[in-house]
């Protein structure tokens, strides 16, 4: 492939001047196994942002997108120091959250290509992550033979099944005053252990947003393309629209759990003004609503 750093007028040969569109072209919007990796090009960036924008639909792209973009720094082409503050800036992720996309890509490429299928968010993968590798596939089947594969029936199966044979699991310890019980721990966005007593919320709340998320983003995407494209079914709408697109996705983003709320710490929560009985805080109202002190102290765990 020609250097794409070369613009199709720098030739004057039409065959290398045909060969440079073409090749342009590619690095645009086509087969991403054509482009060249590891270079700081903001086609390629740029490129990697829209697939960003479509990975919502793709896991395993989502996640091998923004690797390369960490990995490769190429969000240094737009002035950010760091790879946490570009993906806040663009996408509104916190740095737990890439990280944990990044990782569900890892565990998406440890099952066999049929399998991977069964996998289509980052909840069901986070849950899948905490077993060892021989174990996934079996799991995977198991709940999908017993119904729906969610994040939480993955996660019930993982218990499950570690209860049956509790020599054979692979489960970190935590230890009590009079016996060690196995169990998976989970963590908010702060770093602050979920409690039982919303764990079942928050993970209806998590993946009722995810999927919200997902399906605003296709429809953005989609329609921001059809009026890119001059399509004429789109004609009655033009780029002002896009912004009405957008909108429903702050509403969601209050449905999406960030944090165990810093005041009932998830009990007692029906009479906790500040979750308002949920437990739990969204990324919006963790920001707006708690003290620079407590978030200092909660986020210093």
């Amino acid at each position: 492939m020609l250097p794409l750093k070369k613009t199709v007028n720098s030739f004057s040969n039409p065959v290398e001047k045909k060969k440079a569109a073409k090749d342009l072209k590619v690095a645009v919007g086509g087969n991403p196994e054509t482009i060249v990796s590891g270079k700081k090009n903001k086609t390629r960036l740029n490129y990697l942002k829209r697939q960003i924008w479509k990975g919502h639909k793709w896991l395993l792209v989502w996640s091998d997108s923004l690797r390369e973009i960490r990995d490769d720094r190429l969000f240094e082409l737009e002035g950010f120091d760091d790879f946490e503050s570009f993906c806040n800036s663009e996408w509104g992720y916190t740095p737990q959250y890439a990280n944990r996309i990044i990782q569900t890509g890892e565990v998406i490429k440890s099952l066999p290509a049929k399998t991977q299928l069964l996998i289509s968010n980052e909840k069901q993968a986070r849950e899948l992550g905490a077993v060892p590798v021989s174990q996934r596939v079996e799991i995977l089947e198991e709940v999908a033979t017993e119904g729906t594969v969610t994040g939480r029936a993955i996660a019930e199966k993982i218990n499950q099944r570690k209860k049956e044979k509790p020599e054979n699991a692979e489960f970190e310890e935590v230890k009590t005053s009079t016996k060690k019980t196995a169990r998976i721990i989970e963590l908010d966005e702060t770093g602050c252990e979920i409690p039982d007593s919303v764990l079942e919320d928050w993970h209806r709340a998590d993946e009722l947003a995810d999927s919200l998320l997902k399906k605003q983003s296709e429809m953005k995407v989609a329609i921001e393309s059809g009026i890119n494209s001059d399509d004429v079914i789109f004609k009655e709408l033009n780029q002002s629209d896009i912004a009405t697109i957008k909108a429903p996705r702050e509403v969601i983003k209050q449905i999406k759990p960030y944090s165990v709320c810093t005041t009932c710490q998830g009990h007692e929560r029906k009479k906790c003004k500040l979750c308002i009985g949920k437990g739990f805080l969204s990324k919006g109202r963790y920001e707006q609503c708690v003290p620079a002190e407590i978030k200092a102290m909660r986020e210093k765990k």
